[in-house]
């Protein structure tokens, strides 16, 4: 067994996209052990797939409607805060001044629809 197959069986990690004990060794199959899946090692294989390369399609744009709703908030001295309640253990949300004043609670709905770039009411 070379190297490379022993450092793939140390870190449990064979090649991207392999499933099975196979995968976790580098074998092709020559080996019956190592090349059939029975029924439980099936429902136990682990789908090893490798990182996207880019984000999915829309995210950039989420995440350019978030920045510039972040500078349309901080151009007018607003800004949005995220709190835990330590009673109750829920997360409050408040639209503050630049001193840290709450100028309104909002919703978790009313934070995302801020966040997407929508004017509140």
């Amino acid at each position: 067994m070379g190297a490379n197959a022993i450092d793939q069986i140390r870190y449990g990690v064979g090649q991207p996209g392999a499933v099975g004990p196979a995968a976790a060794t580098g074998a092709k199959g020559a080996d019956d052990t190592t090349s059939a899946l029975d029924a439980s090692e099936a429902q136990d294989a682990v789908n090893v797939d490798v990182i996207p390369t880019s984000p999915p399609d829309g995210v950039m744009d989420a995440i350019a409607a978030a920045s510039d709703a972040y500078d349309t908030l901080a151009a007018s001295g607003q800004h949005v805060s995220f709190s835990l309640d330590p009673p109750t253990g829920r997360v409050q949300i408040e639209l503050q001044d630049p001193a840290g004043r709450p100028i309104s609670g909002l919703s978790p709905s009313d934070a995302l629809r801020l966040a997407a770039g929508e004017r509140l009411d």
